[in-house]
């Protein structure tokens, strides 16, 4: 008698330790990195970080994340800049692992200073970058 198909959950642990292509998510590491950079170029050339975390006098804040506040102006281009420093790296695969948490940290403070601003693109583009935090290529 021969033996059947091996069970459902050897043959998903067989096919989990396959090895497999890199090159589509070094892909969509250089798309999303192009993007954030795009995006952060954006509230450059539109003003939009004087017209949204500088001038306003009052921000609305998430529950618990009251204590997050704007800095200076010059602080905020500062962040700006950076954030816009280390998405070209996360496109470039420059210092990679140093880059993406830290995008991760500076988009997560961006995103915490005022909840009107907060959309569902932005808990998107922060959640992806929260993931590719964690892959190391």
């Amino acid at each position: 008698m021969g033996a059947g198909p091996a069970p459902l959950h050897r043959r998903v642990a067989a096919r989990l330790r396959e090895p497999v292509d890199i090159a589509p998510l070094v892909y969509f590491r250089v798309l999303f990195g192009a993007i954030m950079f795009w995006e952060v170029c954006r509230y450059f050339d539109n003003r939009w970080i004087e017209r949204y975390f500088i001038v306003p006098p009052f921000h609305p804040s998430y529950f618990g994340f009251e204590w997050v506040a704007p800095l200076s102006s010059r602080g905020m281009y500062a962040v700006f800049a950076a954030l816009g420093v280390l998405a070209a790296c996360i496109t470039a695969g420059l210092f990679y692992r140093w880059a993406a948490p830290l995008f991760f940290l500076g988009f997560t403070y961006v995103f915490l200073l005022d909840a009107s601003y907060g959309n569902l693109e932005w808990f998107r583009d922060w959640s992806v970058a929260g993931l590719f935090q964690s892959f190391g290529e």
